[in-house]
């Protein structure tokens, strides 16, 4: 069976949500860690990425409790993972379906070239040294998640050509049996995370995306929210081969 969705594709935007979480100088700690904590804690939960090692996030929140800023990093901001060697991006994996529909761990960072299934943007963030003299402050935090892939869409409109430039597909391609194996991942994942981020006083929202499919509560697969458990405890079916 052959893929027929891109890994990435320049200028076609499938979704970007952003994430913000309003801090002050007395819970900045505490919100940031409680937002990173809920974050990579989800994704490992739903299966939407993995880390390398089982006890990063353990030891990432451990680390950060301890000394929340190393000497070489000061910037106050949402999922700082490269405080410490062991957290850093390179560590990250996604699971992507292979041609037979097996989850395969593909690390976020190969060697010379990201993987560009989904993108993590820093949004506001400001350095320490900038607020460290004043007796209060107030400010707002983000960051964003995205992708450019359309791997998520139940029907490929969109390709790359032989020289990589988009191109239109008519008719769309039928992608069930990928987008099944990880849209509704991604939206367990969306999900869980709206509401640690609203307990945070915070929000999510859709910034933009395939409006065909994208929704501000994930993306839809034959005209539905899908959530993993759906797909887990059987209430909804996976197309085979």
């Amino acid at each position: 069976m052959n893929c027929y969705w891109e890994e990435y594709i320049d200028g076609i935007e499938s979704f970007t949500y952003n994430i913000m979480i309003p801090v002050s100088s007395e819970d900045f700690k505490k919100k940031i860690l409680d937002f990173d904590l809920a974050f990579l804690s989800i994704g490992d939960r739903t299966g939407f990425f993995k880390f390398s090692q089982s006890d990063m996030i353990f030891n990432y929140i451990n680390c950060r409790k301890k000394m929340f800023f190393n000497q070489n990093r000061q910037w106050v901001e949402l999922l700082d993972l490269e405080q410490f060697e062991g957290s850093s991006i390179k560590n990250m994996n996604l699971l992507i379906p292979n041609e037979i529909g097996e989850l395969e761990v593909i690390s976020y960072h190969r060697p010379f070239v990201n993987v560009r299934f989904l993108q993590l943007n820093r949004g506001n963030f400001f350095h320490l040294s900038e607020v460290l003299d004043l007796p209060y402050w107030y400010e707002n935090l983000s960051v964003s998640v995205g992708s450019n892939s359309t791997i998520w869409w139940e029907d490929i409109e969109t390709a790359l050509d032989d020289n990589g430039y988009p191109i239109d597909l008519n008719p769309p391609l039928n992608n069930r049996f990928f987008s099944y194996r990880v849209t509704p991942r991604f939206n367990s994942f969306l999900r869980d995370l709206t509401m640690v981020v609203e307990k945070l006083e915070g929000t999510i929202e859709l910034d933009g995306g395939n409006k065909r499919f994208v929704t501000h509560k994930g993306i839809l697969l034959d005209g539905k929210i899908i959530y993993q458990e759906d797909i887990d405890e059987g209430r909804i079916q996976i197309p085979k081969l």
